[in-house]
């Protein structure tokens, strides 16, 4: 199974490859300028950062709500919450 996966997944990548190689002939067959933008590491970094710094806030509030709605005055229910 997992051969079939590891197929499969080569063989769309050499079909993306190849659409992309046509792209890039063309835009040389034109005259237009190709452009190779190298990812930007830093910013990549620094977004993911505060993607998982907004993801553990929302997690914390959302742990109390639920501890809000789901009540009981005997303390069964409740979760930890995080942090």
């Amino acid at each position: 199974m997992e051969s079939l996966a590891i197929i499969l997944a080569v063989g769309a990548m050499n079909i993306l490859c190849f659409l992309v190689g046509v792209n890039v002939r063309q835009k040389v067959d034109k005259g237009e300028p190709v452009k190779v933008t190298p990812p930007n590491v830093v910013a990549a970094v620094r977004e993911h950062k505060q993607q998982v710094a907004a993801d553990t806030q929302r997690e914390y509030y959302d742990t109390i709500l639920r501890n809000v709605d789901s009540y009981d005055p005997y303390g069964g229910g409740q979760e930890e919450v995080p942090g």
